[in-house]
């Protein structure tokens, strides 16, 4: 069976680590590596005051497209299949959706990214995507 592994990536300290790991683990057993973002919408910086909202929303898009930029140089060149994917929302829920989605094997995430406040007092996203994924999920410190 082909082996097809979700890394999660936020472009943080952690992300670039489960990135090294799923890069290994995709040469080790022959795996597709789906690389995936989740950023947030406008609408998760309403405290804030929105000077903008399609300003905002151009720069979070960008900001997205840098963070996938960083995992993409990890991963060309180096044979190993991927696929990227950017998405909005929740980013726990949109990561175990699309595990289950793909048919992933397991899911590769670091153990704490670049969190916002509300993240902090809503809990670690890594622990959500531990507790709720269907496949085997890898937390990198």
């Amino acid at each position: 069976m082909l082996k097809k592994i979700l890394l999660a990536f936020d472009g943080s300290e952690n992300s670039l680590k489960a990135a090294d790991y799923a890069l290994i683990m995709a040469q080790h057993n022959n795996a597709e590596v789906e690389i995936i973002h989740v950023r947030e919408s406008v609408t998760s910086y309403s405290t804030r005051v929105i000077y903008d909202a399609i300003e905002m929303e151009k720069e979070l898009v960008s900001e997205a497209e840098e963070i996938m930029a960083q995992a993409i140089e990890k991963f060309k060149d180096t044979g190993i299949t991927f696929t990227t994917s950017i998405r909005t929302g929740d980013p726990a829920e949109i990561i175990c959706e699309e595990a289950e989605k793909i048919g992933a094997t397991e899911i590769v995430i670091g153990s704490r990214g670049m969190n916002t406040l509300s993240r902090f007092f809503l809990g670690s996203i890594s622990l959500k995507v531990l507790t709720h994924a269907h496949c085997t999920t890898i937390v990198v410190r």
